[in-house]
């Protein structure tokens, strides 16, 4: 029996999976470019190098690919950013922000672009629910690794600080800066972390 057959369905099969992921990756350069209103089918495929078909037949609407082109680049972002560190250790929180938004500045602009198209799209609204949620978890785990329990107020806060000064790197551009107030945010932590520690053992 021949396996030509099975062979050509499999490099099919890879080509539109790696089609998926550049479709993906495809989403923040382009809004990068030309912004939500320019977010077309064929823009998307140019920028990704295939087929506009292939957006239709990974996630059915424009809607969708957005949503998981969102999730893709905050994931990314909660890890290069060290959002949770491995080490445990708060000097190590959100070591690598400014270097993520360095190397990825249109993944960065593109999740803030979307939290304004969100209000002129109802549709895109849940997914920027989710997106925040998911970065506030991800300090709340960060802020329980600390030895800091059940504060999901300050873990609110201290995304709203991480968040707010991405956005003064793209007006500032010093990370220099950017840096230093990161540095602040970790003495904050540090304060409310042994303030917790503190109150447990009185």
């Amino acid at each position: 029996m021949s396996t030509k057959p099975a062979k050509a369905a499999k490099k099919r099969r890879e080509s539109k999976r790696e089609g998926y992921w550049a479709l993906l990756r495809a989403v923040p350069q382009t809004v990068a470019k030309v912004g939500f209103r320019g977010l077309t089918y064929r823009a998307l495929a140019d920028e990704a190098g295939v087929t506009y078909g292939l957006i239709s037949y990974h996630f059915g609407t424009r809607e969708a690919l957005i949503e998981d082109a969102a999730k893709l680049a905050m994931e990314e972002a909660i890890v290069e950013s060290t959002l949770v560190p491995e080490s445990g250790e708060i000097d190590d929180f959100a070591g690598g922000l400014t270097r993520l938004i360095r190397e990825d500045s249109a993944g960065q602009a593109f999740q803030f672009d979307l939290v304004t198209e969100s209000m002129r799209n109802p549709k895109l609204h849940p997914p920027v629910v989710k997106l925040y949620t998911r970065y506030i978890d991800a300090v709340e785990e960060a802020m329980r690794e600390f030895g800091i329990e059940d504060d999901p107020a300050l873990a609110r806060v201290i995304f709203a600080a991480l968040d707010g000064l991405t956005l003064q790197q793209f007006v500032f551009d010093d990370e220099a800066q950017t840096e230093a107030a990161i540095a602040r945010l970790r003495e904050i932590i540090a304060t409310v972390a042994a303030t917790k520690k503190l109150n447990s053992q009185a």
